[in-house]
């Protein structure tokens, strides 16, 4: 799931920083590791395949807007919470019955 650090401040609480920090602190040593292994790398097609994964990560990458509404999203679950599929679909029956006719 998509977390941007900096969560509005009155929900984010100190164990969820420690969180935060550690993920970080690991994703560093994790890509420092990968560093390592790729300098160290003698065949072509796999630098080939890890360039073609970069581009692909390139290709698929947010915008800043829809950054935004996923953040907006994970702030509302955590101050509101969720609800079930079978909650959704039943009041979407309710407030349009014309849709579900058969």
């Amino acid at each position: 799931m998509y977390r941007r650090l900096h969560l509005r401040k009155e929900i984010v609480s100190t164990r969820n920083i420690k969180c935060i920090i550690m993920n970080t602190q690991q994703l560093q040593n994790e890509k420092l590791k990968i560093i390592s292994w790729i300098s160290e790398l003698q065949d072509y097609s796999v630098i080939e395949k890890i360039k073609a994964i970069m581009s692909k990560a390139k290709e698929v990458s947010l915008t800043a807007e829809q950054k935004n509404a996923i953040d907006e999203a994970l702030v509302s679950i955590e101050k509101n919470g969720t609800k079930s599929h079978d909650d959704v679909a039943e009041q979407t029956k309710k407030k349009f019955p014309h849709l579900f006719k058969k």
